[in-house]
């Protein structure tokens, strides 16, 4: 009867700690009130299950880029991403729709750690924006590639930063047919 239980609960993603099932070194299923562990004092109130963390864009992107950064973009899978997340990977499709979404989402994020051109002199301005691109490049490496080829999507970050470059060089006065160049 346990047995079931078990596999209707990891079916469902739960938890099994939190359903009060543990697997003893055969495999076999036991219930947390049949283990030498689960005896406790009576006065001790009961530990809070460890509650889920919603998931959502952002949570999906960001563990996206810590997986990419450890293992590079060749690393980044669904499936990979999914378990990391600790869903399965069906999951993940209610939140992005595909992994060219991952990857533009990702390129966003890392252009919102760029900081915006300052005001004042534009060649200092686009100097310390290449700075700033240099230093989030070192920290995310796989991103270089991608900053250039992935051009489906542009989020907000992208476009912040490219308004506020061309916005910096058009206050120094170049002309609209330089920028386009």
């Amino acid at each position: 009867e346990a047995s079931r239980w078990v596999a209707f609960l990891g079916i469902l993603g739960y938890p099994l700690r939190s359903a009060g099932v543990v697997l003893d070194r055969q495999g076999r299923c036991l219930l947390m009130s049949d283990t030498a562990s689960s005896k406790r004092n009576p006065n001790t109130p009961p530990a809070a299950p460890n509650p889920r963390v919603p998931l959502n864009r952002d949570r999906v992107l960001r563990a996206a880029i810590e997986q990419a950064d450890r293992g590079g973009i060749e690393s980044l899978s669904m499936r990979k991403l999914a378990q990391a997340l600790g869903v399965e990977a069906m999951s993940l499709y209610n939140h992005v729709a595909n992994k060219d979404e991952i990857l533009d989402g990702m390129v966003d994020i890392v252009f919102s750690e760029v900081d915006l051109p300052a005001e004042g002199d534009w060649k200092t301005a686009m100097r310390q924006r290449a700075r700033s691109i240099r230093e989030t490049l070192l920290r995310h490496p796989w991103a270089a590639m991608l900053w250039v080829t992935q051009t489906s999507g542009v989020g907000p970050a992208r476009m912040r930063q490219m308004d506020a470059s061309l916005g910096t060089l058009r206050a120094a006065g170049f002309s609209p047919s330089l920028l386009d160049r």
